[in-house]
């Protein structure tokens, strides 16, 4: 009997001891909140588009409850950044990478500074590179040709806005931001005074090309042989049709039938400075800006943007580039060469 009872007592303890075990299993562990976030830099630039960085973060302590880290750019239209720290430089600026984990955050600083480009009259220029091609990403503002010919330092006669009808194939320019805005005063000063200092020059096709005369600029019929440096500085080149046409293509751009590219134009203009719902996304930082044209007067300053081309159409018209405030297309056009359009240079 007494060993029965024994026997039932130490059962029952036992079966009591391993009740209080499962208890204690199942008892919460206390949390290890994250003490600190560390980055491996906390600092970079960029000297390009399309570079990359792998930032790695630290956690601490190791044993740390919630330990993963969100990533974030704030902002993303300079450099992005991956679920797992990868950054790419996307576009000019500064943006702050921010590394958060359990409520603790760790920074890096990203500066993406651009391809840039010196002409003669000391203009410092920020360029872009799209697909395989560099493209400058203002417009030029010289009257001066830099070539290593003995035309080199040759001015190119610079007209003042006010000046009465100019249609003259003689190669001539226009500074571009000595007039007022065109919009609806409603409208007015949606252009920065730091865009309308980037409006740059407006050139006649023979000033763009770097023709003589008027019979240079007219007899100009047939394709140039080679890159046409014209008004670029060394080692740039005024894009011909094609080359514009391998920009719409790099950035996703498909020509219809009636040769326009839908939509392309949208990623090439200013975020702002068009007029009313004009402005683009500027995907590519090419920041195209409504500098409008000129024709006896500065026309649709705000309203559009026109970029002269080196392909010529005929002897008295040449292709020019042209974006609207009213549509989201880039479109080839031909105008006179007396025109005064806008220039882009694209690196040979």
């Amino acid at each position: 009997m007494k060993k029965s009872i024994t026997l039932v007592f130490i059962m029952s303890f036992a079966l009591l001891m391993l009740s209080g075990c499962k208890e204690k299993k199942n008892e919460p562990v206390a949390e290890v909140p994250v003490q600190s976030v560390t980055l491996s830099k906390t600092s970079y630039v960029f000297t390009d588009l399309g570079e990359t960085l792998q930032l790695k973060a630290t956690v601490l302590p190791e044993d740390a409850t919630n330990p993963k880290i969100t990533w974030n750019s704030s902002k993303s239209s300079v450099a992005t950044v991956s679920d797992n720290g990868l950054v790419t430089s996307v576009g000019y600026g500064i943006t702050t990478i921010i590394a958060t984990a359990d409520g603790k955050i760790a920074t890096c600083e990203i500066t993406v500074e651009g391809i840039r480009v010196k002409d003669i009259c000391k203009n410092t220029y920020n360029c872009v590179k799209i697909g395989k091609q560099v493209w400058m990403a203002e417009n030029m503002r010289c009257n001066k040709y830099d070539t290593d010919s003995e035309r080199k330092g040759a001015e190119i006669t610079l007209y003042a806005h006010e000046n009465p009808e100019i249609q003259t194939y003689n190669p001539y320019c226009i500074d571009a931001s000595e007039k007022e805005l065109w919009y609806d005063s409603e409208y007015a000063g949606s252009l920065s005074s730091e865009q309308i200092e980037k409006l740059g020059y407006f050139y006649n096709w023979a000033a763009a090309v770097g023709l003589k005369d008027e019979s240079a600029a007219k007899e100009q019929t047939a394709p140039f042989d080679g890159n046409r440096q014209g008004i670029c500085p060394n080692g740039w080149h005024v894009p011909t049709a094609d080359e514009w046409d391998t920009l719409c293509e790099a950035i996703g751009g498909t020509k219809n039938n009636i040769g326009e590219f839908p939509e392309v134009g949208k990623k090439l203009k200013t975020t702002s400075g068009w007029y009313k719902e004009g402005n683009g996304t500027d995907e590519y930082s090419f920041a195209a800006l409504p500098a409008g044209y000129y024709d006896i007067d500065l026309c649709y300053v705000g309203y559009s943007a026109s970029f002269w081309t080196a392909t010529r159409y005929s002897s008295e018209k040449a292709y020019h580039i042209y974006l609207s405030h009213n549509h989201n297309y880039l479109q080839f056009r031909e105008r006179n060469k007396y025109y005064a359009f806008s220039v882009r240079c694209v690196k040979n």
